[in-house]
C-alpha cells in the first residue's frame, strides 16, 4: 500500500545510532547519492526475509546506492546479536526513540521501505515485501 503524500517531498532528515559503529547515521550527510531506507524488526518474518535482497542491491551499486535498515523501538530481541549472525554488506541502525518511522508517513505496518533520491526528495515509500527483482527496478528508474 503506498504512502502517497509523502512521495516527491524533501526527506526529512534523522539522526539515529548504528550497529557496530559509533558514527550515528544522519540521512542529509549522504546527499548526492541514492539511500534506501528499510524499516524492519527482526520479529517481522517478511522483513528479514527480504534483508538478502537488500545485501544484494547494495553490494551491486556500491558507493552510488546507501542501504540502510532501521529496526523499530519494538526490539524483542537482542538485534546485534542477531546480526552478528550474518555478513550482510549494508547499515543497520536503531529507530530507539520510534521518530523516523513517523516522519514517512509510518506506523508499525512493516516492512516498510523508503527510497531517497541522489536530490534529497523521497522518490519511493511503501508498506509491504519487495523482492530483488522489484528493488532493482525502482532503482533503475529512479537513479537514471
Amino acid at each position: 500500500m503506498p504512502i502517497g503524500h509523502e512521495v516527491g517531498m524533501l526527506a526529512p532528515d534523522f539522526t539515529v545510532p548504528m550497529y557496530g559503529s559509533e558514527h550515528p547515521f544522519r540521512l542529509g550527510e549522504y546527499r548526492g547519492k541514492t539511500v534506501i531506507l528499510n524499516f524492519w524488526a527482526t520479529w517481522c518474518t517478511p522483513c528479514v526475509k527480504e534483508l538478502p535482497y537488500f545485501d544484494q542491491i547494495q553490494r551491486k551499486y556500491g558507493d552510488a546506492v546507501q542501504v540502510v535498515a532501521i529496526h523499530s523501538n519494538l526490539v524483542t530481541e537482542d538485534v546485534a546479536a542477531y546480526l552478528s549472525k550474518y555478513d550482510y554488506g549494508f547499515s543497520f541502525a536503531l529507530d530507539a526513540d520510534n521518530i523516523v518511522i513517523p516522519l514517512y508517513g509510518g506506523s508499525m505496518m512493516l516492512p516498510q521501505t523508503v527510497i531517497v533520491d541522489a536530490t534529497g526528495v523521497v522518490a519511493y515509500n511503501a508498506v509491504g515485501s519487495l523482492t530483488l527483482e522489484r528493488l532493482e527496478q525502482l532503482l533503475e528508474h529512479i537513479m537514471y
